[in-house]
């Protein structure tokens, strides 16, 4: 309160005079700045940082199960098998002896041809990593057709909402160098 106002009941709003400043507490500017929360705060900040680091190098390290068909069968056996747990379905062919799997999905106005269910299937019986399918998941009939790879497998693909998924996989055949 400004001891200088008339003091006619009215609450003044002009600030006390320089001379009249107090502090109540008695902590200093820096103890103020680094209190007991934000310190535990910012532990707990660089813990769940450090875990996420951790698991996400442990994650990359890890090695693939004993039994995976895409590890454990060279080139065309791992299309044979993906073939074999998805298919025979109408719109999935293995062709090329072997080396080229053909998925035409079925689309709004196609309805033959591989359900979706069965390109999960295939892709994840070849492990088709993340990415790819998010690729596949996101392509727009404006985009065209699309390549990418993992181990050994190519994938091309289009798509429009008409006719579905177009998809090719194929794998080098054994002793091809390329």
């Amino acid at each position: 309160m400004n001891h200088d106002a008339p003091d006619d009941g009215r609450l003044s709003t002009a600030p006390p005079p320089p001379g009249d400043v107090r502090t109540t507490d008695a902590r200093t500017t820096d103890e103020r700045r680094f209190s007991r929360g934000t310190v535990v705060a910012s532990a707990l900040g660089g813990m769940v940082v450090g875990a996420s680091v951790v698991a996400l190098a442990l994650s990359l390290g890890e090695a693939e199960p004993a039994g995976d068909v895409a590890d454990t069968e060279p080139g065309s056996a791992a299309f044979e098998a993906a073939y074999a747990d998805c298919g025979p379905s109408d719109g999935l062919e293995l062709v090329d002896d072997g080396t080229t799997l053909a998925l035409d999905a079925q689309g709004e106005e196609d309805f033959s041809g591989a359900s979706y269910t069965t390109v999960d299937c295939v892709l994840g019986a070849l492990e088709a990593p993340s990415r790819v399918t998010e690729l596949m998941n996101s392509t727009r009939a404006l985009d065209g057709r699309q390549t990418d790879s993992w181990d050994g497998v190519t994938a091309t693909w289009s798509y429009h909402p008409d006719t579905g998924l177009d998809l090719l996989l194929t794998v080098a055949p054994a002793g091809d160098p390329t």
